[in-house]
């Protein structure tokens, strides 16, 4: 479960998690904006967002894959 403060990266730590490259979307609108790179907009959660994270097993040589439930919250006050 990934609960916490408003605005303080919970998505984005849960993007990574999941492998989705939000690199572009950064340095895009770092230079539209000539802003810092870390200080993007970001949707905010509207209520949970649950995504299935897969990871290969560490110990396993025939792809075995262990699959976790990842609920994202909205910020929490």
């Amino acid at each position: 479960m990934f609960v916490g403060n408003g605005n303080v990266g919970k998505t984005t730590l849960l993007d990574i998690f999941l492998k989705k490259n939000r690199i572009d979307e950064i340095k895009k609108y770092a230079k539209r904006k000539q802003a810092n790179p870390f200080e993007f907009p970001n949707v905010a959660t509207d209520g949970i967002d649950i995504h299935t994270w897969f990871v290969e097993h560490p110990d396993a040589d025939d792809g075995t894959y262990m699959r976790y439930s990842c609920w994202d919250f909205a910020g929490q006050v």
